[in-house]
């Protein structure tokens, strides 16, 4: 008995890879939105961790996360993710720099 195994469509495996990835992003607005700071950190720094993506936005949210749950160590915490995002140059690096020089 031969068993066929079929392999999905590079091409929707790619868009798996986006929704899923889109959504940990959109996870963590809807956290900010509900001032649920540490699920919303939590999200944005899952997304960071995402290495296929080719602008990751995660970085730059966990900062932005950070500096407004405002708990202790979260500004040092967020100086150091945002001066990642400029020294890398990765998106949110023109915000970030602005962000830093206010902190």
């Amino acid at each position: 008995m031969k068993v066929l195994i079929t392999l999905p469509d590079p091409s929707f495996c790619a868009f798996i890879l986006l929704v899923k990835n889109a959504t940990l992003k959109y996870e963590g607005f809807a956290y900010l939105l509900l001032k649920d700071y540490d699920k919303a950190v939590k999200s944005f720094h899952a997304l960071s961790l995402k290495l296929d993506l080719f602008s990751n936005p995660g970085l730059f949210y966990e900062a932005l996360a950070l500096v407004k749950r405002n708990s202790a160590g979260d500004a040092d915490a967020a100086r150091k993710l945002l001066k990642q995002v400029v020294d890398k140059k990765l998106e949110g690096e023109t915000e970030a720099e602005k962000i830093l020089k206010k902190l």
